[in-house]
């Protein structure tokens, strides 16, 4: 099944989300527009279905997931490990 990122924003804010292996290899990315689904104020959530920017399954393990958020006070930047199974 998809997993689900969640996050809450303080406010409508610019989001770039990017999920790494743990070589540092981009394996996805995604950006959201301040205001829109996934930069809306409040708790947002998105599904991710397990494919890379090529649409290819990625492998079983651990992966490093980057929100970045772009608001009127600033950018600030969340790291988290997730780890994948089939």
């Amino acid at each position: 099944g998809p997993t689900y990122i969640t996050y809450l924003l303080n406010e409508d804010a610019n989001v770039t989300i990017t999920l790494f292996d743990l070589l540092g290899y981009k394996v996805r990315e995604w950006e959201f527009s301040a205001g829109s689904l996934g930069g809306r104020a409040g708790p947002n959530t998105y599904s991710w279905d397990g494919a890379n920017e090529g649409g290819a399954k990625v492998a079983a393990g651990g992966y490093i997931l980057r929100i970045e958020v772009r608001g009127s006070k600033g950018t600030t930047t969340v790291i988290r490990k997730i780890g994948i199974i089939h």
